[in-house]
């Protein structure tokens, strides 16, 4: 049998396809039982409709809790030896930016580790889906915030940039990711 919705197989004795989770034609579902006392061979245990994204989502929330501990913990370890990256930078000026950056990698980080352990919990539940997308819609503003402030800072020093703009594609990749699973989640309207 196929979903009328989707276009999916589904099996004959499903009430809604495990695909998009669209309710099935009830004529096939009783032809099918009627059938099914007969042959023992096959299993009547209807099977429970997922978000269709949920794989998709959960492996990329996992890459985003470990990559969200590592980014983390560097920034705090940056932040823990802010007094010799001054010496060897040269200047008390920068103190309050490097304070700020390094908290906002921080803050970064964390928010990573949030989104992949919500989504890994809630990549199931379509009805979450809306908020996992505001969280990933959050979570690339706050990287944009942490950016702005490195390259202002790496401006105002003359420093090249260039390592910096390079690392954005792939700061980018994951919440990009996590974005593209919550809208694959979505319940239809």
């Amino acid at each position: 049998m196929f979903c009328t919705y989707c276009g999916k197989e589904s099996s004959d004795y499903q009430k809604v396809c495990a695909c998009c989770g669209a309710e099935l034609a009830e004529e096939r579902r009783t032809e099918f039982v009627t059938q099914s006392v007969w042959d023992t061979t096959q299993s009547t245990t209807p099977t429970v409709a997922s978000a269709p994204g949920r794989r998709f989502l959960k492996v990329t929330c996992i890459l985003l809790i470990i990559f969200g501990g590592i980014a983390a913990f560097s920034s705090l370890s940056s932040l823990a030896m802010i007094d010799t990256l001054l010496f060897w930078v040269g200047g008390e000026a920068m103190r309050g930016t490097l304070i700020l950056s390094y908290s906002l990698g921080i803050l970064s980080g964390l928010v990573a580790l949030a989104m992949g352990i919500l989504g890994v919990m809630w990549c199931a539940k379509r009805e979450k889906a809306k908020v996992l997308l505001g969280i990933g819609i959050a979570s690339i503003a706050l990287l944009m915030l942490s950016y702005g402030i490195s390259v202002s800072m790496e401006t105002w020093q003359f420093w090249d940039m260039s390592w910096t703009l390079w690392l954005l594609p792939f700061d980018l990749a994951l919440p990009i990711l996590f974005i593209i699973g919550a809208v694959k989640n979505r319940v239809r309207d």
